[in-house]
């Protein structure tokens, strides 16, 4: 394997990890501060509940984006080895089976999208 596209890999994963370890971490270090300022029960004030459904939502919605960047990437990969592949002239069967995870993973990356734009009500 060419040193460039191992770059080219790293590049386009790396920054993903890293951005799912800082929700992670910004998500449990959130879970810890809130806390109520008294020990006594209280009256939550206006809009308390929307904005506790509406960060649910957020978090609903951004993981099925990083859901669906993840199954394009992955779809990308199986782009690559389908070329080489045709490239090499390789037997059927050798182009065939990336040629179908790809496509799987095309129709689930955009059912992902789709959750995404659309949503439903009780989701």
């Amino acid at each position: 394997m060419k040193i460039s596209v191992l770059l080219v890999l790293l590049g386009a994963i790396v920054p993903m990890v890293f951005l799912i370890a800082a929700i992670i971490l910004d998500r449990q270090r959130r879970r810890n501060i809130e806390k109520p300022p008294q020990s006594e029960k209280l009256l939550r004030p206006p809009g308390h509940s929307l904005s506790i459904w509406l960060d649910e939502k957020a978090d609903k919605t951004l993981d099925d984006l990083f859901i669906s960047c993840g199954l394009s990437a992955m779809a990308g990969i199986f782009v690559w080895i389908l070329a080489l592949s045709l490239s090499h002239h390789a037997p059927f069967l050798w182009w065939a089976v990336p040629a179908v995870v790809l496509v799987l993973f095309i129709i689930a990356g955009g059912m992902a999208g789709c959750r995404i734009h659309g949503g439903t009500p009780d989701s």
